[in-house]
């Protein structure tokens, strides 16, 4: 989730690729070129925690049933002054992910959406095809029981479990891939192009959820469901495997981090975004927030127009233990989008 590391920096790495004019297909479907065109996104990122973090790694044993699962691996070599994923060095609670939205596209967005809606009917209730494709080093990777743990979680989100309203979103595992690559797995943010080409499957309503080891700064990304028609091939979820449910990253453990960056995957922006400015993140009932939350905080307050500031939701950056709503406006919104981007019909990626 880039959401994960609450600081001025974003935390959700969010998709890679430019944001080009909306397709023929989406014009002869009543909608203008879109302003959003041929703009390359802004800059995001965002760090986990301080202390030196274990990892998860797959141990087979014959007792097990040869089922993974996780074990803590702590390194003992002496600290050196260049950071290393054993050895995460203190950045800010959360930072900005690689590629973000630019600064004007809620209103955008906004705009780009109601001329899309025109004389379609969002569902009330949808079900997401949803790939994992694990990325190993031959070592360490998230193993199969977190991965359904993690749907679980997803569904449990969604469907408000934790607390806030049911989104009628939910999640079905469509299959677990497992690659091979050392250079995928510890840096899935240079090799995206060529990881997301070799393993993505569907079209835009296929969520494909990639799980890596991400480093210290980022703990995942996503992409918008209007960048699509401009990089269809890069679209999906990026995400450590160490933040799914039971993993290893201190503060982001429960697999808030994927609800998160799935927020982004299906049309929903930071509730800090624009700060107290209008049209903050495009939401009615989410009120303006001017910077992240940080930790766990009990309230926070930093704007000066009526509502206390989301830190329970998921799309902000708190911890996963403050984690625990969306709103029915967030609810609403995703169905939204869901309709006008990603109930597309084939396309030349489906496999």
């Amino acid at each position: 989730m880039a959401r994960r590391a609450t600081a001025v920096l974003f935390a959700c790495v969010l998709a890679t690729g430019l944001l080009t004019p909306i397709q023929p297909a989406a014009a002869a479907a009543g909608c203008a070129a879109s302003p959003l065109a041929g703009r390359p996104p802004t800059p995001e990122h965002r760090p986990p925690s301080p202390e030196q973090r274990p990892r998860f790694s797959e141990q087979r044993s014959a007792s097990s049933g040869h089922r993974p699962r996780f074990s803590e691996q702590r390194s003992t070599a002496p600290r050196s002054s260049t950071p290393r994923l054993s050895e995460p060095q203190a950045p800010e609670p959360r930072s900005p992910e690689p590629r973000s939205p630019a600064p004007g596209d809620v209103a955008t967005v906004g705009a780009e959406l109601a001329r899309r809606l025109r004389g379609v009917t969002p569902p009330a209730r949808l079900t997401v095809p949803t790939w994992v494709h694990v990325i190993t080093d031959g070592v360490s990777r998230a193993p199969d029981s977190a991965i359904r743990a993690q749907l679980g979680t997803l569904n449990a989100a969604y469907g408000g479990r934790f607390g806030g309203v049911d989104t009628g979103v939910r999640f079905r595992l469509k299959g677990i891939s497992v690659t091979r690559n050392a250079r995928w797995f510890t840096d899935p943010i240079t090799h995206e192009r060529a990881m997301k080409s070799a393993l993505r499957k569907g079209g835009p309503e296929t969520l494909n959820l990639y799980l890596a080891q991400l480093g210290d700064l980022v703990l995942g990304f996503a992409a918008y469901p209007y960048w699509y028609d401009g990089e269809p091939a890069l679209d999906g979820v990026v995400a450590d495997w160490r933040g799914l449910p039971g993993g290893s990253l201190p503060g982001y453990d429960r697999g808030f981090t994927v609800v998160h960056e799935i927020g982004h995957w299906l049309g929903l922006f930071h509730p800090f975004e624009n700060g107290c400015e209008e049209p903050g993140d495009g939401i009615p009932d989410t009120p303006p927030q001017l910077r992240p939350a940080n930790g766990c905080p009990a309230a926070q307050d930093s704007c000066p127009r009526p509502g206390q500031d989301g830190v329970h939701n998921f799309m902000d950056y708190a911890q996963d233990r403050c984690m625990r709503e969306f709103t029915p406006g967030q609810a609403q919104r995703m169905r939204h989008m869901w309709a006008a981007y990603r109930v597309r019909g084939a396309t030349k990626l489906s496999r």
